[in-house]
């Protein structure tokens, strides 16, 4: 918990900075260990999951293929390793995300627009939203697991 909110905090002073630099302004107040809780019982849309349900069951596969026979071992190990290592990385992302809009809700950024990373990996739905601009609270998540597109504010 120390860990993600030291992360969190550093995220949510960043993205403050961003803001500000474009002219928004607002009381950042604290990010606590309650937040931290809150988001990782949170039911994630793009993933279709409670993180902490998720990870407590993945940890499970992975110890059930410690135990395994010999044989299938490593590859099971490898296989449990490989699902928690992106449950990780996705949460990440998910993380950097919900960080970023409650830094736009206490600046008063009430516009965002999707910004995609445009290269051979863009989905074309990404690529559709690209550049376009939502209100804040009817942004749309991200189109998939493991999306690169986020959101920045925008005046009017």
């Amino acid at each position: 918990k120390s860990e993600f909110l030291a992360v969190a905090n550093d995220i949510y002073v960043e993205v403050a900075d961003e803001a500000v630099a474009l002219g928004f302004d607002g009381d950042l107040g604290d990010i606590d260990e309650g937040w931290i809780e809150e988001f990782f019982e949170e039911y994630s849309p793009v993933t279709k999951y409670v993180f902490r349900n998720e990870l407590e069951r993945k940890f499970t596969r992975l110890f059930e293929a410690l135990i395994a026979d010999l044989e299938s071992r490593l590859e099971s190990y490898r296989s449990a390793e490989k699902l928690i290592e992106r449950q990780v990385k996705q949460n990440a992302i998910e993380f950097e995300d919900e960080l970023a809009e409650e830094v736009y809700e206490k600046f008063g950024v009430e516009k965002v627009m999707w910004v995609a990373e445009n290269d051979h990996k863009t989905c074309g739905v990404c690529d559709e939203l690209d550049g376009q601009v939502f209100d804040l609270e009817d942004a749309p998540d991200k189109q998939h697991i493991n999306c690169r597109c986020y959101l920045v504010p925008v005046r009017e």
